[in-house]
């Protein structure tokens, strides 16, 4: 219905809910990314640096997101790098 594949969570399936809700995460700030509009055409100068620090995600985050794509490569039988 909204274009996000479906997780089954579940005690049986073992499964770690962390790294499904930062999936989760990581595909909705994808889909959203694109149709958020530019609030930086309209600030000051002075402003553009404070809100571009204001939007990048934190690297712990970014960790999670690699660390959860790692674990499903190895999951699904792929190559990790």
């Amino acid at each position: 219905m909204y274009g996000f594949v479906h997780y089954e969570v579940s005690v049986a399936l073992n499964l770690d809910i962390d790294d499904l809700l930062v999936g989760l995460i990581a595909e909705i700030r994808e889909s959203v990314k694109p149709n958020r509009p530019s609030f930086l055409d309209n600030v000051e100068a002075s402003d553009e640096s404070v809100s571009a620090e204001a939007e990048e995600e934190p690297s712990d985050f970014k960790a999670a997101i690699r660390r959860y794509s790692k674990r499903k490569r190895e999951q699904m039988g792929g190559a990790v790098e």
